[in-house]
């Protein structure tokens, strides 16, 4: 940035109407990866405000992606980009590594890699649960029952939690080598997973802050 308002007037359009004329040539991810590669690059200063306005650009034109943690992402609903945002703040530093990565993971116009978003997703309410429980070494299930125990958490809630569980260790060759049975996961079935996982880190975040002894 500092260059380009060093140069002239002249030499400023000049890169202004080249820009515009790769930009129209360009590939349609092509556009989106470079947002990606300028919101990874300028000064963290800018990023929340350069993301703001990229937003409202990006939903007055009725794209179906938004920025995210500073990474543009096939999500274009108010509330599950709230909901994502806020475990990207929890007070869990796994569990934002995890969310950070199946965002990323999400987000990959030529290659996205559905699998693994939805093993991060769950990483990220395992890592949580661990830390809210204070149980390092237990599983999932074993923090979940905990928490019940303690009565902070709903027999159904932690029953739904352990489903979706299974399905990440079982389904698609997530975690299990793939078989010729197996179909690997859509962009709906990642999508889901990362929202709901996103809410249910943020769950344990209020339920730690309100019983810290949990």
């Amino acid at each position: 940035m500092d260059l380009f308002l060093g140069l002239d007037s002249r030499d400023q359009k000049s890169c202004y109407y080249g820009f515009q004329k790769h930009v129209f040539n360009s590939e349609w991810w092509d556009v989106y990866d470079f947002l990606d590669f300028i919101l990874r690059n300028i000064p963290q200063k800018w990023t929340e405000h350069l993301g703001q306005e990229l937003n409202l650009v990006l939903e007055r034109e009725n794209s179906g992606y938004r920025i995210i943690g500073n990474q543009i992402c096939p999500i274009s609903s108010d509330e599950e980009i709230a909901s994502i945002e806020e475990s990207l703040s929890a007070p869990f530093d796994s569990a934002r590594t995890h969310i950070r990565k199946a965002v990323q993971l999400l987000s990959d116009k030529k290659a996205p890699d559905y699998a693994n978003a939805v093993k991060e997703a769950i990483l990220a309410v395992e890592s949580a649960a661990k830390e809210v429980t204070g149980l390092p070494k237990a599983t999932l299930g074993e923090c979940l029952k905990k928490i019940e125990k303690n009565g902070e958490l709903h027999p159904a809630l932690k029953g739904g939690m352990s489903q979706l569980y299974g399905y990440s260790s079982d389904s698609s060759g997530i975690r299990h080598a793939l078989t010729g049975n197996d179909l690997p996961p859509i962009f709906a079935e990642a999508k889901f997973m990362l929202v709901v996982c996103s809410a249910f880190v943020n769950f344990l975040a209020a339920k730690k802050a309100e019983h810290p002894e949990i």
